[in-house]
């Protein structure tokens, strides 16, 4: 049975009281200085596609076909895209690595955030590390329990670039129970 509070089609990554799972799904490797010694191997725009390329899948992509390029820029940190895929909806791209897509970041996020708060009997305070998409967050605070959620993104062009491209994903960052 699931711990009462939980509310079904919820999403989250979290620190809770000490019961932490991993959040950030960005590739570990610095995409842009592996490959700066060979562009022909960079994550390119090529003919309509977006291809994600990098060493820690040698030999093998991942490619979206693409409608447009909504947005690109770098911040302090990284590079920062989005685009509008055929099939995927509305893209995230940090540094040439996919980070989420309108059709499929609720599996990455309900299973990052509900996982730990379901196990915690009393999740009041939540810490998440990353995210600045919003989406564990908003994941976090459908447990009735939670009290307060902190987000802590060394990024803040993240988060501004998720409330204006991924608005439904990044809702629950305005809640008066969100500290950034």
């Amino acid at each position: 049975p699931l711990r009462p509070g939980y509310k079904p089609g919820h999403r989250a990554t979290a620190c809770v009281e000490g019961l932490c799972t991993h959040l950030h799904r960005k590739n570990p490797f610095d995409i842009q200085e592996a490959f700066r010694a060979d562009s022909s191997k960079m994550n390119a725009l090529k003919e309509g596609w977006f291809s994600e390329l990098g060493p820690m899948f040698p030999g093998q992509s991942f490619s979206l076909e693409v409608d447009k390029v909504l947005l690109e820029k770098k911040s302090k940190f990284q590079d920062i895209a989005v685009l509008d895929s055929k099939t995927w909806g509305r893209v995230l791209v940090l540094d040439g690595a996919i980070q989420c897509t309108d059709r499929d970041e609720f599996s990455y996020q309900e299973m990052i955030a509900h996982i730990p708060l379901c196990a915690h009997p009393n999740p009041r305070k939540v810490l998440v590390i990353g995210g600045g998409d919003g989406g564990v967050i908003r994941e976090v605070l459908k447990h009735d329990t939670v009290e307060s959620a902190t987000l802590s993104e060394i990024d803040g062009d993240v988060i501004e670039v998720a409330k204006e491209y991924f608005p439904k994903m990044s809702s629950a960052l305005s809640d008066p129970r969100v500290r950034i």
